[in-house]
């Protein structure tokens, strides 16, 4: 992008235009930026902003304007101005919608765009089909282009128009997309030039155009806590809006980015290339549409680009324009004339407006045959055009350039009455008024006085300014104002600043009898002095509310620029200039006093060129005013170069009368501390208290040479927490202060309490040379602050610092001290596995084992025999170490324990040899997550957790031993398949048959294949098999049921009432187990199965079991008794197939139990096909006494009636 704007409204780049020749006639574009910087470096001012040039004053070095801060954010600029413009708070977590938009808003926000005329008819349209336009707006082609299309052009060449038609036409058309834009507008007030005022701009669109999105963005709580909008709040919050539209697209059309500063484009620039890919990561669509010049050359990464003057269509669009609007008859010489200017305008839009402007105005006077010579004598290009126009016919010359430094150099746009007044007033310099003027006379005046290259903006509150920025360029940068007047070339800035100055202090003391009547009429009954009576009066006075402001701020712009204001501000009238500003001001608030002083004017302005001259009187200054004194007004805004500045002056609190330690404190809190070195200098006889913590904090951390001064008058800092001792520590040793202050003044400002804080931080932080100096000092390391979470040495131990250790020790730190994740220095340096400082440590006299109070904790020797470290084992058993401690903590357990788990076989050994039990308990169940699957849940033996880690070596040892619990390790060693194990456990006195008992167990329970095959190849007897079988049946497992038929089991046994291997299966739904147990001989009638088998088939809905063993023979009526019979059990369980299955088989379908029978159980159930299908096979409906047919009458179904009367039922 090709961009040259630089920040100051009154930078601007001018361009190089060419005759027909070819000949340049301006400054080639280096030395117009040459010229522009040197300008730059003069001026220095913007409107409600600055860039300052350092000034030094004195020993310090203040900038242009004072540093003042709101919170946590900082501008720069005009210190009033910025308090009253400040956004108001939008504090609550429910600020609304209008709060917000209130705060983003400003006065002429969006006024650009409408002073940007309507492009021609049928022109610009043509920008809609080029292929540049229609691939950015293509959103399948976003990844290409990242949503980036820049618009170049000439100065003048129409991009604004362009762009305003782009815009229009995308808000016509947008139905699911967002459309909004900014057009930046270096002849507005400074928000309109400034990224902070484009990111305003565009989120109070984005937050109008989607009201609930105010309230996703205040959970970033961005919004809701911000004071003021700084422009890193605006990006914030503007990065958040635009993730934040749910996929909704959003265009943004950005315009002329040259008329705002490059370092802010710049940075803008990357920001929404930033933010166009987080958006393409988020799904969000973003487009952005930007206009400028085309230098600097400012690159994106990806981007489409059009360049308005290489294209056809838009010389086609100027030939549009004057056919239009060059208003002569269509003649011969008519046409030569348009083709004439259509060549020499070399695609410049305004020099073709401005061109038919004077052809008009020519063909309107009559002179046809004189047009052809007119147009011959305007010269090419917009500056030689300018130089023209201002050459050319009558006018006021003093009135033409002071029309021209006002528009250029006012504080703000002035509207047209006031600089009519600051014109007309100014010219007469005879301290009289000019006559009132109308808006309209106004209006025409500021074309007239301008020769039509200024303009007055629309709205009701239209300002003055130039035509295009290209005017400025001119005036600026392309000599035109030093053409007009030689006199200022030596320092624009400087002299324009100056004369503007004295136009309002003219116009001030014009009006001073009209204003003190007012102000006296305020002063004594200000209740009647309505703002109805204040308006009328400014209405009569309509520049001086400008000029109130204006007198010093254009004065301190000249003094800025290096003309000497000390004789002005030395003389200058302060009580016209304070009448002045209280009749003008509206909250009473913010009035002055009557005995105002320049020192107090001089700060609120923030005018500290002027301050720097300023030089007190041999009166006493004001202290009444709203923030006190001058003194007390720059403490209460944070304004250190004006502090400094009264300070050098020999204004301080001594001489106002300041006696509140606070006002210290904001000093001593603020870069540069040179103001505070002056302001203790001047008083030498404050002694600080309780204040003194505060000042010194400041002190050790920003202004260390201060320390010494202050621990001299009693101040010390007596109360500090760790984050704190953090923060002094990084300073006690840094090595960029300006004066270095020995560690030992530094430490002195500690008060004896806070030592231990201090040196606690040290040994974190690895620092021996502080804990050194600390410890002399009288630091306790064995303390309060030792006994925290870590104590000292623990700390030095872990951090493996031997060097802070070695101190620790030496100043008298205690080697058993009790405490911390490692409960003594010795556990910690056998955590960390330090030999050197666990010899130190056994040296220094350290208990090997822990004193009772914590004996659950774990000792330094069973950390030795968890981290495997046999020399440190060794050392602590020849001193004596406990090897049988009572452990609470059964998850860790015994070091023997410790030491079987971890497979570390020489210290098992030696940890035996100095006597460890091994018939203490191992882990319990519970935590046996650590290993290896078992299926335990008692406590496991020292024998079964070696089992567990599978070291041979090791369970060896402990059977030597006589360890006892070899079962359950033998169960274990199987489960775990480590037979060989097993069988070691087996040989050491215990039998065959245990072992047997054991595979059984496991086979039955787990089914394992390789249990199987070591149970098939052992003898089991009958009658274990047989009950195995049973077992089996019910585990489902198959293979474990042959592999006890192959042992000899009896498939009929039974264990304990009706438990066998087939009544089992039947009840378990297992037909396969029923059919391989019937193929295997099981007797189904025999007299464990006798009617039941067939009745627990039934019963489990397992139809494919009843029919294997009806056909195997079993008892369709079951056993004799008070059994259910089997049909009776199928009729209640309304399985209609089995009841035709047993009917089928021959089932007595009359057979009585104490519950009726079948029948009976049917209508009971109201089963109506089973009622049926008994009947049809001739149950009796009158057997028991007619109970079948009461049965039916109490259950009231009709339809088992009507069948039960139908076989012969009887009612009885």
């Amino acid at each position: 992008m090709d961009v040259d704007r630089p920040r100051c409204p009154h930078d601007r780049k001018s361009s190089p235009s060419k005759l027909a020749g070819g000949e340049p006639t301006t400054p080639s574009y280096d030395e117009s930026r040459a010229k522009r910087q040197k300008l730059l470096e003069e001026q220095h001012v913007e409107q409600g902003r600055s860039v300052p040039r350092a000034a030094v004053f004195g020993e310090s070095s203040v900038s242009g304007q004072a540093r003042a801060q709101f919170g946590h954010q900082y501008f720069h600029g005009n210190v009033e101005q910025h308090f009253h413009d400040a956004a108001p708070p939008v504090g609550s977590p429910t600020t609304s919608l209008e709060t917000i938009l209130e705060s983003l808003s400003f006065e002429q926000m969006g006024s650009r765009l409408l002073t940007i005329g309507r492009a021609q008819a049928r022109t610009c349209r043509w920008l809609l089909s080029k292929p540049e336009y229609e691939g950015w707006r293509d959103r399948n082609l976003l990844a290409e282009h990242n949503g980036f299309l820049w618009i170049k052009g000439k100065p003048a060449a129409g991009k604004s128009t362009a762009m305003k038609f782009l815009y229009d036409d995308a808000r016509r058309r947008a139905q699911a997309e967002l459309v909004i834009s900014f057009f930046f507008n270096a002849r507005g007030d400074a928000l309109e030039m400034s990224v902070e005022g484009m990111y305003r701009s565009l989120l109070h669109q984005l937050l109008r155009k989607v009201p609930g999105l105010h309230v996703r963005l205040q959970d970033s709580s961005l919004v809701t806590r911000t004071q003021i909008w700084s422009v890193d709040v605006l990006k914030a919050v503007f990065f958040d809006a635009v993730l934040g539209l749910n996929g909704a697209p959003l265009v943004c059309y950005i315009d002329a980015l040259d008329e705002c500063h490059e370092d802010d484009v710049r940075e803008m620039v990357e920001f929404l290339q930033t933010l166009a890919e987080a958006s393409m990561d988020e799904g969000q669509q973003f487009f952005v549409c930007f206009s400028s010049r085309h230098y600097p050359h400012i690159t994106v990464r990806r981007g489409q680009t059009i360049v308005l003057e290489s294209q056809q269509e838009h010389d086609k669009d100027i030939s549009e324009y004057i056919q239009a609007n060059l208003h002569i008859e269509e003649t011969n010489l008519a046409l030569k004339i348009k083709s004439e200017i259509q060549t020499r305008a070399s695609g410049v839009f305004l020099w073709v407006v401005l061109v038919l402007k004077i052809l008009n105005k020519a063909y309107d006077s009559g002179r046809l045959d004189l047009l052809y010579a007119r147009l011959k004598d305007i010269p090419d290009g917009l500056n030689r055009l300018f130089e023209d126009i201002l050459a050319r016919g009558p006018s006021d010359h003093a009135e033409l350039i002071l029309t021209i430094q006002w528009i250029l150099f006012a504080q703000r746009p002035l509207r047209p009455n006031e600089l009519y007044h600051a014109v007309s007033g100014a010219s007469h310099m005879n301290g009289t008024l000019s006559e009132i003027c109308t808006d309209g006379a106004a209006k025409r005046f500021v074309v007239d006085s301008s020769k039509g290259l200024a303009e007055i903006t629309p709205g009701k509150e239209g300002v003055a300014q130039f035509i295009h920025e290209s005017v400025r360029d001119y005036l600026l940068y392309g000599g035109g104002l030093t053409a007009l007047d030689s006199t200022l070339s030596a320092n624009i800035t400087g002299h324009c600043h100056n004369h503007l100055k004295t136009c309002c202090h003219q116009y001030l003391l014009a009006t001073r009898t009209a204003v003190s009547a007012s102000v006296d009429s305020l002063t004594s009954s200000p209740e009647k002095f309505s703002k109805k009576k204040r308006k009328k009066l400014l209405k009569l006075l309509p520049f001086l509310e400008y000029s109130v402001k204006g007198v010093l701020y254009h004065s301190e712009a000249a003094a800025r620029s290096g003309l000497v204001q000390e004789v002005f501000i030395r003389d200058y009238p302060v009580s016209v200039l304070a009448k002045a500003h209280n009749m003008s001001e509206r909250y009473p608030v913010r009035h002055y006093s009557n005995c105002v002083d320049m020192a107090y004017l001089l700060v609120e302005k923030n005018a500290l060129y002027l301050l720097k001259e300023w030089r007190p009187q041999n009166v006493p200054l004001t202290d009444s005013e709203r923030y006190g004194s001058a003194f007390g007004l720059a403490l209460k805004k944070h304004n250190m170069p004006a502090v400094i500045l009264l300070l050098q002056h020999g204004i301080s609190s001594d001489s106002e009368g300041f006696d509140d330690l606070e006002e210290v404190l904001n000093i001593a809190k603020i870069e540069p501390t040179h103001a505070f070195s002056l302001f203790l200098n001047n008083r030498p006889r404050v002694k600080f208290g309780t204040l003194g913590d505060d000042l010194l904090r400041h002190a050790v951390l920003k202004s260390p040479e201060l320390v010494p001064m202050l621990v001299s008058r009693g101040a010390r800092i007596r109360r500090i927490s760790e984050d704190d001792a953090r923060q002094f520590m990084s300073c006690f040793l840094r090595p960029d202060s300006r004066e270095p202050v020995a560690l030992d003044e530094l430490i002195d400002a500690f008060s004896a309490d806070t030592l231990g804080t201090l040196l606690l931080t040290a040994v974190e932080t690895q620092n021996a040379v502080v804990v050194d100096r600390l410890l002399a000092k009288g630091a306790d390391c064995n303390g309060d602050i030792s006994q925290g979470p870590q104590p000292l040495l623990h700390i030095s131990i872990v951090n493996d610092d031997s060097r802070v250790f070695r101190r620790l020790i030496q100043g008298g730190a205690d080697v058993n001290f009790v405490g911390g994740s490692y409960t003594c220095p010795l556990g910690a340096s056998v955590a960390t596995e330090n030999q050197d400082i666990f010899e130190v440590l056994l040296a220094r006299g350290a208990y090997v084992d822990l004193p009772m109070t914590v004996r659950e904790q774990q000792s330094p020797l069973s950390r030795a025999v968890e981290s495997g470290h046999e020399e440190m084992v060794i050392m602590l058993l020849e001193r004596g170490a406990l090897v049988d401690i009572p452990q609470a903590d059964f998850k860790r357990g015994s070091p023997l324990l410790s030491a079987i788990r971890n497979g570390r076989t020489n210290i098992v050994a030696l940890l035996i040899d100095h006597g460890a039990r091994i018939d203490i308990p191992g882990v319990t169940g519970a935590h046996q997550e650590k290993y290896r699957y078992v299926a335990h849940t008692e406590n496991f033996s020292l024998l079964e957790t070696a089992v567990q880690v599978g070291n041979e070596e090791i369970v060896a040892m402990l059977l030597e031993r006589g360890a006892d619990s070899r079962e359950k390790a033998i169960q274990l060693a199987i489960e775990l398949g480590e037979m060989s194990l097993a069988e070691m456990i087996r040989s050491h006195n215990t039998g065959a048959s245990a072992l047997n008992r054991i595979l059984l167990e496991i086979a039955l329970r787990r089914a394992d294949s390789h249990v199987l095959r070591q149970l098939r190849s052992r003898t089991v007897d009958k009658d274990t098999a047989s009950s195995g079988l049973i077992d089996a049946c019910a585990s489902r497992s198959l293979d474990v049921i042959k592999a006890f038929l192959e042992h000899g089991a009896d498939v009929n046994a039974a264990r304990g009432e009706h438990r066998t291997a087939l009544l089992v299966a039947c009840h378990k739904q297992r037909a396969d187990l029923v059919k391989f147990l019937i193929d295997n001989g099981v007797d189904v009638n025999g007299p464990a199965h006798k009617g039941i088998a067939l009745r627990a088939a039934i019963n489990s809905d397992d139809p494919e079991s009843v029919q294997l063993l009806l056909r195997a023979g079993a008892n369709v009526n079951g056993d004799p008794g008070d059994y259910d019979t089997p049909l009776e059990i199928a009729c209640y369980r309304r399985r209609h197939d089995l009841v035709e299955l047993l009917i089928k088989h021959g089932a007595n379908v009359n057979a009585q139990t104490s519950r009726g029978g079948a029948l009976s159980t049917a209508v009971r159930w109201r089963d109506a096909r089973s009622v049926s299908l008994l009947l049809q096979a001739g149950a009796d409906v009158n057997a028991g006494n007619g109970i079948v047919m009461r049965k039916a009458l109490e259950a009231g179904d009709d339809r088992i009636i009507r069948l039960l009367k139908e076989h012969g039922a009887q009612v009885v």
